[in-house]
């Protein structure tokens, strides 16, 4: 049974611990509940941190590529839903779809001084106006939209130039296929509106495209036992951020716990999660991980292959 536990840093993008090795539980954390005659093992690469593997000295380890029965991630939400609920475990049902595109609108560089306005072909202009237009309608329009430009760079980048280009990034979400399909439609249509309005032209190179997840219920259900049994109150919600178990679900059943952080705040210097939620997401996990286990032992049956179901 593969488990992640992922408390982000608050300096590194990267989680703190856990990422890339699976982990079955450890011996010293059986309890009655917890079947004897289920191998613990860990699946690393071979140039694993050895501070990671010695924390586990009693965990063999297992060649990659080894089959897992089931994957559990815990994560900090990243986000402010829990916090505002005051509910400390979160049960997480899937992940929104995500599409990345690059757009270039491209003019003609021209002198700031020197340019009337009905002789300008100003992609900088068009960019603003179409930013604006996405900015007012997307998100206010639909509630579960995600809608993000997290870069911008007009060249040559000049003080005194109108600029030739301007190239940005569009970070779409949705967690309906369909929908999240109309979004990108949506965005290319007024990139081009915008470019020929200007005198311009468009172009787009896509740069991601996840489809929304779905997890298990079997598994979501493993998780709400394991927190009930801890006396851990729980909220579904759907993750808006893309995780581990996004790229393990195409190979065992998945699911993820989430815990609340400070402000809802992440992808900043102020992120934070609290004591007692980080031991309350542990304790989920664990829970969880033992209540899969029982299941496991009474022959209760989750597919191992193919139960994570793709939306759309």
């Amino acid at each position: 049974m593969g488990i992640e536990s992922s408390v982000r840093a608050r300096r590194d993008d990267q989680p703190s611990d856990g990422c890339g090795t699976t982990v079955g539980p450890h011996p010293a954390l059986r309890s009655a509940r917890s079947p004897a005659n289920v191998p613990a093992t860990i699946i690393a690469p071979a140039n694993a941190g050895t501070k990671h593997l010695a924390a586990r000295p009693f965990v063999p380890l297992a060649p990659l590529g080894s089959p897992i029965a089931a994957y559990l991630e815990l994560h900090i939400e990243q986000g402010p839903i829990l916090e505002r609920e005051d509910v400390p475990v979160g049960v997480v049902t899937g992940i929104q779809g995500t599409v990345w595109l690059e757009v270039t609108l491209t003019g003609q560089a021209a002198h700031a001084g020197t340019t009337p306005l009905d002789f300008r072909r100003d992609p900088l202009a068009a960019a603003t106006r179409l930013l604006a237009t996405l900015h007012g309608e997307v998100m206010p329009s639909d509630p579960q939209a995600r809608f993000t430009v997290g870069r911008i760079e007009a060249s040559p980048g000049s003080v005194n130039a109108v600029p030739e280009s301007v190239t940005f990034t569009v970070d779409l979400r949705h967690p309906d296929a369909a929908r999240l399909a109309a979004l990108e439609q949506r965005v290319r249509e007024a990139a081009m509106r915008e470019a020929e309005r200007a005198r311009c032209t468009a172009s787009f190179r896509p740069l991601a495209h996840m489809p929304p997840l779905a997890f298990p219920e079997a598994m979501l259900e493993v998780i709400e036992t394991g927190a009930g049994r801890a006396g851990l109150p729980t909220l579904r919600l759907i993750s808006g951020a893309f995780h581990d178990a996004l790229h393990v679900a195409r190979c065992a059943p998945t699911a993820m716990i989430f815990c609340p952080c400070r402000g809802g705040i992440s992808h900043n210097e102020a992120e934070d999660v609290e004591p007692r939620f980080v031991a309350a997401g542990a304790t989920a996990l664990l829970e969880a991980s033992l209540a899969f286990l029982e299941r496991a032992d009474m022959g209760t049956s989750i597919e191992t292959r193919g139960a994570a179901m793709r939306a759309g």
